[in-house]
């Protein structure tokens, strides 16, 4: 086989392995209507507290950077919009212990959530099987997928993200 041959090869494959991951992607992306999470009070938040409301579920932990940067541009995002057009989810992969303590050190006002298990299985259900953080999904009004973005929003790119689907 010569190099070219190989190349062309190690192309296709390539393409093939980036079409089935889109393709995945999007499947896990469009099947999660419904989701249940553990409130820093203790008490369940699913999918019903939030319903007829376009949502951002952002997942986020307090060992993570980009996490604790963008928060507050999530919470002043949530505090500026008003709850009829848009719910601010902040769905912490931490120990509710640790959310306390960053919370107490860094106030901001969003709704949060915390978990392991279930958040790993939701963050795989709309696509990061890596469980990479932060990861943030905007859903539509009926609970359905509009955007999804991994890593950190930023001042510049919040807006379009949170204006798509409109």
């Amino acid at each position: 086989m010569t190099t070219s041959t190989l190349t062309k090869s190690a192309a296709i494959a390539l393409a093939l392995c980036l079409g089935l991951g889109f393709s995945l992607w999007q499947r896990q992306s469009d099947a999660t209507n419904d989701w249940a999470f553990t409130g820093l009070d203790g008490e369940p938040v699913t999918r019903a507290n939030y319903a007829s409301d376009k949502v951002l579920i952002n997942f986020w932990a307090t060992w993570c950077p980009p996490c604790l940067r963008e928060l507050p541009l999530l919470s002043t995002l949530a505090s500026d919009t008003p709850d009829d057009e848009l719910r601010v989810l902040a769905v912490a992969y931490d120990d509710p212990k640790n959310i306390a303590r960053f919370l107490a050190e860094h106030p901001v006002s969003l709704d949060f959530a915390h978990g392991f298990a279930d958040v790993k299985a939701a963050m795989a259900d709309y696509g990061n099987v890596s469980s990479s953080l932060p990861f943030s999904v905007l859903l539509d009004r009926n609970g359905k997928v509009i955007e999804k973005h991994l890593g950190e929003l930023l001042p510049d790119t919040l807006p379009a993200f949170v204006a798509s689907g409109e």
